[in-house]
């Protein structure tokens, strides 16, 4: 019995112990893992001007995305979702905005593919599929209020901020993650 805790006991420290204090970022602030640069950003939005249905997509967003990770890792993505129409005239006006897939990926269907995706996770029930398309149509309007417009330099700059953190903290996986699409 006592070589079995002895050996439990070596392994908790050998093994587990360094993955506590393998950031430099409280670990609180990096649920999930910080393995994206998006968790480096702030785990809150001021939605206040929104219409009162995409602030209920928001709580619904806080309370079920972050049963995984920090709502932070939604709320920093560079996920954009737009209808095909939108997208063609936006690659008209504005083409350098679709070179740097690290600081917007434009495309259709992305947040729908992507809430579906994540009601199916076993932390992430019950969702139901009305809260699912709440949770679509706040992340759809957001996204396209804060990354594009008169925000989109804003965005960037942002962006550009949450790599450059990711990329000095975590050099190895920035280069697998990020590189060449910033």
């Amino acid at each position: 019995m006592k070589k079995i805790l002895i050996l439990c006991l070596l392994f908790l420290t050998s093994y587990l112990l360094p993955l506590t204090t393998a950031f430099s970022k409280p670990v609180e602030s990096l649920r999930g893992g910080g393995r994206y640069a998006n968790d480096f950003g702030p785990e809150t939005l001021n939605i206040s001007s929104y219409p009162k249905v995409y602030q209920e997509g928001y709580r619904l967003t806080v309370q079920h995305c972050s049963k995984c990770h920090a709502a932070s890792r939604v709320f920093n993505s560079e996920l954009i979702e737009m209808e095909p129409e939108e997208l063609a005239a936006l690659k008209k006006a504005q083409p350098d905005w679709f070179k740097h897939p690290a600081i917007r990926r434009m495309d259709k269907k992305f947040w729908e593919r992507h809430v579906y995706r994540m009601t199916m996770k076993p932390k992430a029930h019950p969702w139901t599929m009305k809260e699912a398309e709440k949770i679509k149509q706040f992340l759809i309007y957001d996204s396209q209020q804060r990354k594009l417009g008169s925000r989109a330099k804003e965005w960037e700059a942002h962006r550009r901020r949450l790599l450059s953190a990711f990329k000095k903290q975590f050099p190895e996986l920035y280069q697998d993650r990020y590189a060449g699409k910033e």
